[in-house]
């Protein structure tokens, strides 16, 4: 397949940038303050240096900021 929509919480997002398949992200901030959620054990990065991102579209509405971003 060309292109995989994922949707997933912080452990598949790590496995997955371990493996390199992350090519592009979209990312939602909410104006909502929270407590802490415990995730789990998680293993340390395999990546040697953090992958760069650049970002390529921002948009906001009703206070939400939607931010998308490409390797």
């Amino acid at each position: 397949m060309n292109r995989v929509l994922c949707e997933g919480g912080p452990t598949l997002l790590g496995e997955l940038v371990d493996a390199g398949a992350i090519s592009e992200i979209c990312v939602t901030l909410a104006p909502k303050l929270a407590k802490s959620q415990p995730v789990g054990h998680r293993e340390p990065s395999r990546l040697s240096v953090p992958v760069a991102m650049r970002l390529e579209h921002a948009l906001t509405c009703d206070d939400y900021l939607f931010l998308k971003y490409r390797r």
